[in-house]
């Protein structure tokens, strides 16, 4: 399968952000044809290598060694399995009707794979809405919500596997006035956008999907993501083998921008100060969520003074990441401040005060 990237920016608004939060990251289906101890075993090691993919953000991570030694021994992070209907049923008659869904240690892989050096991706992830435009052999059709089969349920199950927040139009009477076949094969951006307001997505991503000759098909993306426009191209052996590889390279793709490395237990304390907190309502949403977040280990109120909130955030991960998913929600905005520069002397020679460890947002009320 080949994939070819190309990336520019695009002058175009960008939806406000409001990432999601993922609360199955640690759990993974994999069908099986039985119920017994060897395909159970096989099924496990499946099972924990799409959490770790899903943790990293990344299919590299099968490759790590890290990887190598945890799916060596599946059952010490494992917490519960069970035997699950796939819902809805595969179209082919010959598919697997039952899964294994198996819930792993969650902080014990993590802990394991930063260790390693290995990113982490947190629980907050971007929702893409997809505008996907199919030309087959037996008409053209845009994915939709509520279609069955075709590319619109691979898609689907993909974004599951991955750990993607994804949306597919529900392609009603709206939809049908406001959005075509061809506004979609040419990534026709205006009206794809204004269409997808009613969705309120952190991204969009235009797709077409073609019989590119002989057995081959492929297929055509385009993301729209917070001012940038990101192209890739995807090639399989049908058009669900493409639908699917284009889920997989947007995980990549959002992981490399999102996921982090950070020391075992993180950089520490970051003080985090916001402004525009009126009253108790206010304040105990801030506080809500960002002891909510991923990266927070522990919140805690230093101050309060007039409308301005202080707290000491316990984070596993780097400032960094701390900004990055902050900056995924709509809660809080940056807040420039003026630092004041501090040249040390005499004993107090090489160290960094500088290096300031408080982070100014105000609250979007």
């Amino acid at each position: 399968m080949r994939i070819r990237l190309l990336f520019s920016l695009f002058l175009l608004v960008a939806f406000p952000v409001s990432a999601e939060v993922i609360a199955d990251l640690y759990s993974a289906d994999v069908p099986v044809t039985d119920q017994g101890a060897a395909t159970r075993a096989a099924a496990m090691k499946d099972a924990l290598g799409q959490v770790l993919v899903k943790i990293t953000g990344s299919s590299a991570m099968l490759e790590h060694p890290v990887a190598a030694t945890l799916l060596a021994n599946p059952d010490s992070y494992l917490q519960q399995y069970r035997y699950v209907a796939i819902d809805p049923p595969p179209v082919d008659p010959a598919a697997p009707r039952l899964a294994l869904h198996a819930s792993f240690d969650g902080r014990a892989l993590e802990d394991a794979v930063r260790a390693a050096g290995v990113p982490l991706w947190g629980r907050e992830r971007p929702r893409t809405l997809v505008w996907a435009a199919l030309d087959s052999r037996d008409g053209r059709q845009i994915a939709g919500a509520n279609d069955a089969g075709s590319i619109s349920e691979a898609l689907q199950r993909a974004a599951m596997r991955r750990g993607l927040p994804l949306t597919l139009p529900a392609m009603d009477a709206e939809d049908a006035t406001r959005v075509s076949f061809m506004d979609i094969w040419g990534t026709f951006e205006e009206p794809l956008l204004a269409a997808a307001e009613r969705y309120a997505p952190d991204a969009v991503l235009v797709g077409a999907v073609f019989a590119a000759g002989g057995e081959l098909w492929g297929g055509r993306w385009t993301l729209l993501f917070k001012g940038e426009r990101l192209r890739f191209e995807t090639s399989g052996a049908s058009a669900e083998a493409v639908a699917i590889a284009a889920v997989d390279e947007l995980a990549e793709r959002y992981a490399e921008r999102f996921a982090v490395s950070a020391p075992l237990g993180g950089e520490g304390t970051i003080t985090v100060e916001i402004s525009n907190v009126r009253d108790l309502r206010d304040y105990a949403a801030v506080q809500k969520y960002l002891a909510g977040l991923s990266v927070v280990e522990n919140a805690q109120v230093l101050e309060v003074r007039n409308d301005t909130l202080r707290m000491a955030l316990a984070i596993n991960a780097t400032s960094r990441a701390l900004e990055q998913t902050i900056a995924l929600g709509r809660v809080l905005e940056p807040e420039t401040r003026q630092q004041e520069v501090i040249v040390p002397l005499g004993e107090f020679a090489g160290i960094d005060f500088a290096a300031d460890r408080t982070l100014y947002y105000r609250y979007r009320r």
